[in-house]
């Protein structure tokens, strides 16, 4: 019994995740409480299964369970460094656990999905019931792209637009995922695993996913589109050569300028760079200068986790801000933003180089085992599938290098995907 209330809330949770953000804003209306309950109901199904998934892990002795465990070390020992750093830097045990479980939260559903999910015929159900939300938040973007580009250019063409939601003249589409970046990752990932496991895709799911990419007008959607491009060329899909040319254009483009009313201002004083505004540039600067202060002091073991850059140390432990005199605004910034942003920076002051190390061993020990289990697959769609969940990582990896992984929709979903494939593959190589 326990087990189909645990399978089916997993289900949900997944489908939930693309919608928490809105979700959120809405529940906040009616009550803070409800709008924080939402707001955790990702971190509470962790906490919540976990336990259960580690054991399962010990009860039984199977091949995909022996290759996890290949997975799970690096993050035993990155738990073991964080404790260590936060017990000799004489942060309290709380703000130290906080931090951590920030770090490893949306990795742990990769535990959790290979325990309670093992068939390949579930995670097919499962995934198609994902892909048709994705193509609904597609088709949700196509409209409202249409409708801001028509508001902009055909209804008040003489209004000034200075929002960062436009960019090259082109409104960059949410859809219900409140940030244009990560709503163009999720596709992104979504269309990854389709197309891994489809030779002859129906445009039907191919067009809304690939639109809402192209509308999200993201960096990184682009980055990964362009990856996914790559390893669909390499597998004989000649036509992503058509879409793979414009993007490139695109990219080159979107990294030199950030808007431009395509009919009306060519004014290059007009235009942001990068990442949009000054004080957001100076804020990221101060931000990475204050990780490498922080780390010179704690070489070796950091400052300890939850004691820089994210929110955790905004709510628990501000103190550091002040004794390494960093500004009042770059303090403000924080606040607003909500962390640094900055993943590697971050990591670099909080854990140090050992942490650095142990999270990269993390990172390397997920691609050795799907490339591992790539080889052994015990079909072509589950090894294609393998290739698609290798791609999503070396985008994951790409986004860590300029910017943070708070990335529920995409982590948390990455991490359930290739825990059920896993999961599935024991049923073929148990000992």
């Amino acid at each position: 019994m326990f087990e189909k209330i645990a399978k089916f809330w997993l289900f949900i949770i997944l489908i939930f995740l693309p919608f928490q953000g809105i979700l959120m804003g809405q529940s906040q209306s009616f009550s803070n409480e409800l709008g924080r309950l939402v707001g955790y109901l990702d971190e509470i199904t962790v906490t919540v299964f976990i336990p259960f998934a580690i054991l399962s892990f010990y009860r039984k002795k199977e091949f995909s369970n022996r290759l996890l465990i290949v997975i799970l070390s690096p993050v035993l020992i990155f738990i073991t460094i964080g404790l260590i750093s936060g017990i000799k830097n004489g942060n309290p045990l709380f703000v130290t656990t906080l931090g951590i479980f920030d770090y490893i939260k949306n990795f742990l559903p990769l535990f959790i999905y290979a325990s309670f999910i093992k068939d390949f015929k579930e995670f097919k159900k499962l995934f198609n019931i994902v892909l048709i939300v994705a193509v609904v938040l597609g088709v949700i973007a196509i409209f409202q792209e249409l409708w801001a580009l028509s508001d902009r250019y055909i209804f008040q063409p003489h209004r000034e637009y200075t929002s960062l939601l436009w960019r090259l003249g082109i409104f960059r589409t949410p859809s219900l995922m409140v940030d244009p970046s990560v709503f163009g990752l999720y596709c992104v990932m979504i269309l990854t695993v389709y197309l891994s496991m489809n030779n002859k895709p129906r445009y039907f799911y191919t067009i809304p996913l690939i639109t809402g990419v192209l509308t999200s007008i993201s960096r990184i959607a682009y980055t990964g589109f362009i990856l996914l491009g790559l390893s669909q060329i390499l597998k004989g899909q000649r036509w992503f050569i058509a879409l793979l040319i414009p993007m490139v254009i695109l990219m080159i483009v979107i990294f030199s300028i950030e808007d431009i009313n395509i009919f009306k201002y060519l004014d290059i004083n007009r235009q942001f760079l990068l990442y949009g505004d000054e004080a957001l540039i100076n804020f990221r600067d101060t931000a990475r200068e204050g990780a490498i202060l922080i780390w010179k002091e704690h070489f070796l073991i950091g400052a300890g986790p939850g004691s820089y850059g994210g929110i955790v140390s905004i709510k628990y432990n501000p103190s550091v801000y002040g004794r390494y005199k960093l500004p009042s605004d770059f303090v403000y910034h924080l606040k607003e933003h909500g962390s640094i942003d900055q993943f590697w920076p971050q990591l670099l002051a909080e854990c140090g180089v050992v942490g650095i190390i142990s999270f990269t061993m993390f990172l390397v020990a997920i691609v050795v085992v799907l490339l591992i289990l790539k080889i052994w697959a015990s079909s072509d769609e589950v090894s294609g599938l393998f290739t698609g969940l290798l791609v999503i990582t070396i985008i994951i990896f790409i986004y860590s290098l300029y910017s943070g992984l708070n990335l529920t929709p995409i982590l948390f979903t990455y991490s359930a995907f290739a825990g059920m494939v896993i999961g599935n593959e024991s049923q073929h190589y148990s000992t």
